[in-house]
């Protein structure tokens, strides 16, 4: 199972300018094209056999975004000035592994002298009762 989207990738646009005449330093028009990549990836694998034994992994990388902003900065003096630079988040990694196993339990002997639906009849059962061994501890629901 996984968690969509997993990749993600664009770009943004940004423009600004200064016309103000009094602006300190100068006046200024500035663009940049801004490269983005954003990613994350959950992917959860189950094996539930019934009354038996339950196993699941989680491996996770929270979103992750990188930035490449490409631009240029002109200002009133026809001085041209371009740049480039890089972001990232910080690189993040989890693995969740959880295994249980069925505690069951079967009635031998109800009383000595009875031993009906114990072993054959209608209601007769292998195991009469099995809860997870970690039932309540973590996120797991009995069967």
């Amino acid at each position: 199972m996984f968690k969509e989207p997993v990749i993600k990738a664009g770009w943004e646009y940004k423009q600004t300018a200064n016309t103000d005449k009094e602006a300190t330093p100068l006046r200024y028009f500035r663009w940049d094209l801004i490269y983005y990549l954003k990613f994350l990836l959950q992917v959860t694998s189950k094996m539930d056999m019934y009354r038996l034994y339950f196993n699941e992994t989680i491996i996770s990388v929270p979103q992750q975004d990188w930035k490449i902003n490409l631009g240029f900065i002109v200002n009133q003096r026809a001085q041209y000035c371009p740049h480039l630079s890089y972001d990232r988040s910080a690189i993040k990694f989890k693995i969740t592994y959880r295994q249980e196993y069925m505690n069951c339990s079967k009635t031998l002997v109800k009383n000595l002298w009875d031993v009906e639906n114990i072993w054959t009849g209608k209601y007769a059962k292998w195991f009469e009762d099995c809860s997870r061994s970690q039932a309540g501890k973590t996120t797991s629901t009995d069967p």
